[in-house]
């Protein structure tokens, strides 16, 4: 009898200085929750009135500490007086909402060149524009499709109008006949 008094004793013991001892606190670094989220969203950007781009969007997550949009299943259309001359797709984007700087994974687009009727295809893994240098930057896989001439690199750019194309990086040239 004596035995099982103190057992329940030190049982009794341990309880208490279980419960008195603080609780190991482990902390989940959780990514924060956008500050806004939208569905089937519009942004445009407009230059003294006119459009200079236009994006629709089927989700819009908005983080004021970034300052960044990001956007799911895009279509983007950028202006020249007020004509549609590129049109994008992409699976996401991001878009840095001070600056307007744009970043596009798994894009495709259709460019018109300067001064002609050509459409030119492309094709990026990874795809940048720069408002300020009215330039796109792609990245990783590039391919340009265009009246049976195939390019691909790893790397392509061009300037706003567009005059040239530049495809560098393994490029190769593949002529369709």
């Amino acid at each position: 009898m004596v035995v099982v008094n103190i057992v329940i004793l030190l049982l009794f013991i341990s309880i208490v200085m279980l419960a008195l001892k603080k609780p190991r606190v482990i902390q989940h670094h959780k990514k924060e929750a956008p500050d806004f989220v939208f569905e089937d969203v519009v942004i445009t950007q407009l230059y003294n009135g006119e459009p200079v781009w236009e994006m629709h969007s089927e989700k819009a997550q908005i983080d004021k500490k970034s300052d960044q949009a990001l956007l799911e299943n895009v279509n983007l259309d950028l202006f020249k007086n007020l004509e549609s001359v590129i049109q994008l797709q992409s699976l996401t984007a991001s878009l840095n909402i001070n600056e307007t700087d744009m970043y596009f994974k798994d894009a495709s687009a259709n460019f018109v060149l300067e001064d002609s009727s050509k459409v030119i295809k492309l094709k990026a893994s990874k795809l940048w524009w720069f408002a300020d240098l009215q330039k796109f930057i792609g990245k990783e896989e590039v391919n340009i499709d265009s009246d049976g001439i195939n390019l691909s690199g790893t790397r392509f750019s061009a300037e706003i109008p567009i005059r040239k194309m530049i495809v560098s990086g393994k490029g190769k040239a593949l002529i369709k006949e």
